[in-house]
């Protein structure tokens, strides 16, 4: 697990909220607490789907909604003056893409970034979730080192915890 501190936040909220640098990602889940609080799932709820378009993964392909399909809503709930009180989104690589990075690990639930905010401080997690507990440490030292380059080939400024 990796911990950053977040060390130009209006841009990193901008990279966040107003562009596609993490569109590629999967909304697991957020917490929005301004006036009021909001909490999202990201699950796909089967009952809002035709079985036409549920049963086809080129049409539906993941369980979580993309970050690209919620964004702009996530955003609409934060914009305004006055910082949140309290936000996290916790983002997860699609599986084929943490496949392709780690390779194939049976136990590996998801490779997960989590962006928290506490007024102006912010900060990103990385974790490599798994099914059942693993000795094997590399595919989350592996995801670290990604999510660094990641975000040092985006020009998102951080700093190692």
């Amino acid at each position: 697990m990796l911990t950053l501190a977040l060390t130009q936040p209006a841009a990193f909220m901008s990279a966040l909220l107003s562009s596609d640098t993490f569109d590629s990602f999967l909304l697991e889940e957020a917490q929005i607490r301004t006036a009021v609080s909001w909490q999202l799932d990201g699950r796909l709820n089967r009952d809002f789907y035709d079985t036409e378009i549920w049963d086809d993964p080129d049409r539906r392909p993941y369980s979580y909604i993309s970050w690209k399909e919620i964004r702009s809503t996530c955003r609409d709930l934060i914009k305004g003056r006055r910082a949140p009180v309290h936000m996290q989104f916790v983002l997860m690589l699609p599986p084929e893409a943490a496949a392709k990075l780690v390779g194939n690990v049976p136990s590996l639930r998801a490779l997960l970034l989590t962006v928290r905010g506490e007024g102006q401080e912010l900060s990103l997690y990385s974790a490599a979730d798994f099914s059942t507990f693993s000795m094997d440490k590399e595919p989350e030292r592996t995801w670290d080192a990604a999510v660094m380059k990641f975000l040092e080939k985006k020009g998102i400024a951080f700093e190692v915890q």
